[in-house]
């Protein structure tokens, strides 16, 4: 291999590796070079992009409508020349960091590693086998959207907490986009979650996270107190207490006002899994989604209803969690 191409190689792959660039870089890089290898070597700008979106549906998971990807592959490792349409100026080096990408151009690569195109090739098939298009975390974010389909915005809050758990406690824009568009909403409704519950973070956090809770409830709670109304209700062995616990999700979900996301979804998704319970079809990680909800609901539903809409469900998985296997 050329010895130059070698050296750029190797800090484009350590950066791979590494993380430090994204691997939607890595897809652009193949796209180009197959273009490349059907076009004697150059291909025109508009033609890239469309045949990397056309391609990328074919990966899920991979943000190729971003451009930080494509234009830090361009412009840092020192391997393509730009020459645009218009007025034939071109762009090699630092310039390729201000590119205009509005622009039409002819891309290729440099005059000294235009022969080298075979072994660059034959490297991207190497790195793309190695590594792929798409970042492990974001192949884990694609599995927990996979289990969830089909459940649509009832899932929102659920989602969002297994995606901020990926993402080492918090959420990325191009997180958020992601599951934005799986649920099939618009992304400031998502954000819109993230910004009127604390538990989600848009920024990096530090590792550990304080809570002090200094309201009424939580006074309470010290001395083993509770505000509002409890109930007793007495079955004998004939009774199945999934059904039961079937119709009391189904009273959350109806009574239930939706003036807070917790609540509405909460509960609607506890009614949901509650049913496929009482019908024998429970899911493996059912019981983690319903303990999960739980919690949410009554760290941060606003009134009483949605703080106690979990505790019928979360009492009986303590006592019975055989309720909650698999038939």
């Amino acid at each position: 291999m050329n010895a130059e191409l070698q050296t750029r190689l190797s800090k484009l792959g350590d950066n791979l590796r590494g993380g430090r660039l994204d691997r939607a870089a890595l897809f652009w890089l193949k796209v180009f070079v197959d273009l490349a290898l059907e076009s004697d070597g150059e291909v025109h700008s508009d033609r890239w992009v469309e045949a990397g979106l056309a391609a990328a549906d074919r990966f899920p998971g991979l943000n190729a409508t971003a451009l930080p990807p494509r234009r830090d592959l361009v412009a840092d490792y020192d391997l393509f020349r730009l020459q645009r349409l218009r007025d034939g100026v071109e762009f090699i080096g630092p310039g390729l960091a201000s590119l205009n990408w509005a622009r039409k151009y002819r891309v290729g690569l440099l005059p000294a590693l235009a022969n080298s195109l075979p072994e660059l090739h034959e490297w991207v098939e190497e790195m793309w086998a190695e590594l792929g298009g798409v970042s492990p975390r974001f192949a884990a974010l694609e599995e927990v959207l996979v289990r969830q389909d089909g459940q649509g915005r009832s899932a929102l809050l659920e989602i969002l907490h297994e995606t901020q758990s990926i993402f080492d406690g918090w959420l990325p824009q191009a997180a958020v986009e992601r599951v934005a568009a799986a649920l099939e909403v618009p992304t400031a409704d998502v954000y819109g979650v993230t910004e009127f519950y604390e538990m989600f973070h848009t920024h990096p956090i530090g590792r550990k996270v304080i809570h002090v809770c200094q309201g009424a409830p939580c006074a309470l709670a010290k001395v083993g107190g509770t505000i509002g109304a409890g109930t007793i209700m007495v079955f004998d062995d004939t009774v199945d207490l999934r059904q039961v616990l079937r119709r009391i999700a189904d009273f959350f979900a109806h009574e239930s006002c939706g003036q807070c996301y917790p609540c509405q979804m909460g509960t609607a998704r506890q009614a949901e899994i509650m049913a496929r319970v009482a019908q024998g079809q429970t899911r493996p990680d059912d019981a983690g989604a319903l303990l999960d909800l739980g919690a949410v609901m009554t760290d941060t539903s606003i009134c009483g209803l949605g703080q106690t809409a979990a505790l019928a469900v979360v009492d009986a998985h303590r006592h019975w969690p055989e309720l909650f296997e698999p038939v």
